[in-house]
């Protein structure tokens, strides 16, 4: 008889503000500030339905927006391309050269 731990789902789901991931909040509130600052009531309209389109994507995969930012913070350093002058070869700092 196998064992098995119950997990309630709320454990395994992602923390959000109002529907939506703590970096886009963030975007929102920043881009609420620059629209109160500079009276720019345009820039405070966009806000809205912004934010509603971060709900869709948040519900359709919560995750989704961390892990493409973080692919974007990567995305200078990881080449999906092999070339032939780099294949097999370690870079700097991760034991290049040493023979194991």
């Amino acid at each position: 008889m196998a064992r098995e731990s119950i997990i309630h789902a709320s454990l395994n789901r992602p923390k959000l503000v109002m529907g939506i991931g703590s970096e886009m909040f963030g975007l929102e509130a920043a881009i609420s500030v620059m629209a109160i600052n500079l009276q720019m009531p345009a820039l405070g309209f966009l806000v809205v339905p912004l934010h509603m389109f971060f709900r869709w994507i948040y519900r359709k995969d919560p995750v989704l927006m961390k892990a493409y930012l973080r692919y974007m913070k990567e995305a200078d350093l990881y080449d999906p391309f092999t070339r032939q002058n780099v294949m097999h070869k370690r870079p700097k700092g991760f034991g290049r050269g040493l023979h194991c």
